[in-house]
C-alpha cells in the first residue's frame, strides 16, 4: 500500500466515537422536536424513522471504534524497535515468521471489519438525515442526504479503485 494503514487504525477509532457520540446528540434533538412527531405512514414518524437509522448508525460506529482498537492489537508493525529487536533476537525466525502473518492476518481481518461497520454508519447517518431534515423540506432533505450519499458512494467505488490497483502493482513486497 502507498502509506501505513495501520498507523491510521487509532484515529479512526477516535474518529469512529466522536461519531457514536454525534449520533446520540442528534438523537435527544430529535427526540425534543415537535415536528418529529410527523406522521409518515400510519402510527410511524420522521421521528421514528430517523432514531431508528442514527441509533443503529451509532451502534455501528461503537463496533467499528472495537474493531480498530482489536485491528491495532494485532499491529506487529508498531511495535517498538527495542521490543522487534529482543523478539527476534529470542524467538526462532520461523516462529516469528508465521506469528507475523497471523497477526498481519488479524489486524487486516478486523480492519476491514472496522471498515465496513464504520461504512455502513456513514450511510445510515444519512439516511437518518432525511428523516429529520424532511418535516422541515422534502427538497432540502433530498439534497442533503442525497449529495452526502453520492460522496460516500464515490468515495466507497474510489477508494475500492485505488486498492484494487495497488494490490495488481504490490506482490510479496515488489512491483511486478
Amino acid at each position: 500500500m502507498a502509506y501505513n494503514w495501520r498507523g491510521s487504525l487509532g484515529d479512526y477509532a477516535q474518529i469512529s466515537g466522536v461519531l457514536a457520540g454525534f449520533c446520540f446528540a442528534l438523537i435527544v434533538f430529535v427526540l425534543g422536536w415537535n415536528v418529529a412527531s410527523t406522521p409518515i405512514c400510519g402510527a410511524v414518524t420522521y421521528g421514528d424513522v430517523s432514531v431508528l437509522l442514527i441509533g443503529i448508525a451509532s451502534v455501528l460506529f461503537i463496533a467499528s471504534m472495537e474493531f480498530f482498537m482489536t485491528a491495532k492489537e494485532f499491529d506487529l508493525w508498531s511495535l517498538p524497535d527495542r521490543w522487534y529487536e529482543y523478539i527476534v533476537k529470542n524467538m526462532d525466525q520461523s516462529e516469528w515468521s508465521e506469528k507475523q502473518k497471523i497477526g498481519n492476518e488479524q489486524c487486516k481481518n478486523y480492519e476491514k471489519f472496522g471498515r465496513h461497520s464504520y461504512n455502513a454508519g456513514i450511510f445510515l447517518v444519512f439516511l437518518g438525515f432525511f428523516f429529520v431534515i424532511a418535516p422541515f423540506s422534502f427538497t432540502i432533505a433530498i439534497v442533503v442526504s442525497g449529495l452526502g450519499l453520492c460522496l460516500e458512494l464515490l468515495q466507497l467505488v474510489k477508494a475500492t479503485f485505488v486498492t484494487s490497483k495497488q494490490n495488481e502493482l504490490v506482490v510479496n513486497g515488489t512491483k511486478k
